[in-house]
């Protein structure tokens, strides 16, 4: 697409967003039966190593730059990163993510990931994924060779907004790891964080710069404030904005599975529901390593609510 075509999208794309929630949500409404036709993709992850991230992007409680509080542990073991595939399969996950934190893992922690999805593999019926920093092709293909599925790799905001979030890494090298899963025959989950002091602008320059690239799948996450970050005293994004946000992503990224990850209940609150009616058809469900706490059993029903309504 050329710039004159991205800047003529922008700014018909920007009308559209202004216009009434209903509007919007139609829209995206009808590009969805005709894509997902009522299937929901479930998610579930794990943080397989958490904290001494050093980068520096500034809604993140990981990054050794700030002060904000987060679990600090090395990477987990393959036994309890198997444990978390079981969980997850148990709790009605389709997909289950190996997420670490760090710009990429050290030759050893990828040999023993590499390991663990050999592992899961072997023993769960679940689709493996993996969150792993900026790799290179090589370390891409090692991951699809060993059996993982899908990388994630987010833009997290437009090219324009960027360098205001993080500082120690630059947007092309995200685009670059991204159109090499691609490339490699991996598919690709790309998506980004919304409310982080980003305009609408943004938020449909990023969606334009995301179907380029054209994923598999888009996760939306929304910032939760962390005492300690450069964003603590951010305000939560306005439900009516994150519910727009959603639909123009449908209405811009048409195939792409738009999956509704960090900060839902934060900022969605009571109007999770109408997110699939803006044009979500995925969620991330459950948290680290745990069976029965009270918002798997939430999400567990409010599933059942979705599904109920797609049919």
């Amino acid at each position: 697409m050329n710039a004159a075509k991205i800047l003529t999208d922008k700014i018909s794309m920007l009308e559209l967003y202004h216009k009434p929630l209903d509007e919007l949500s139609d829209i995206a409404t009808k590009i969805n039966s005709a894509i997902s036709k009522g299937n929901l993709e479930l998610c579930s992850i794990i943080n397989a190593k958490s904290g001494q991230c050093g980068e520096d992007c500034k809604y993140c409680a990981q990054s050794v730059h700030y002060n904000g509080k987060s679990e600090v542990y090395k990477l987990l073991d393959k036994d309890l990163i198997l444990k978390g595939a079981v969980t997850a399969k148990k709790n009605g996950a389709l997909r289950y993510g190996i997420v670490t934190s760090g710009v990429a893992p050290s030759n050893s922690d990828f040999e023993a990931i590499i390991e663990a999805i050999k592992y899961i593999h072997k023993r769960v019926d679940i689709a493996i994924d993996a969150s792993l920093g900026i790799l290179k092709r090589h370390q891409l293909a090692s991951l699809k060779d060993a059996g993982l599925i899908r990388y994630h790799h987010n833009l997290e905001t437009s090219r324009e907004y960027f360098p205001k979030v993080t500082t120690t890494h630059t947007f092309d090298e995200r685009i670059e790891v991204a159109k090499n899963v691609v490339d490699i025959g991996l598919e690709l989950c790309c998506g980004g964080i919304l409310g982080i002091g980003e305009t609408a602008e943004d938020r449909i320059s990023l969606a334009i710069d995301i179907a380029n690239i054209a994923p598999t799948a888009i996760p939306i996450n929304f910032l939760v404030p962390i005492k300690g970050t450069p964003l603590e005293n951010m305000a939560i994004l306005n439900t009516e904005e994150a519910l727009k946000t959603i639909a123009i992503f449908r209405i811009i990224c048409h195939n792409s599975k738009i999956i509704l990850a960090g900060g839902r209940r934060e900022v969605l609150k009571d109007k999770q529901l109408e997110a699939f009616y803006s044009g979500a058809n995925g969620m991330i469900i459950g948290d680290l390593l745990t069976t029965e706490n009270e918002e798997i059993k939430k999400d567990i029903k409010f599933i059942e609510r979705v599904k109920n309504c797609a049919n």
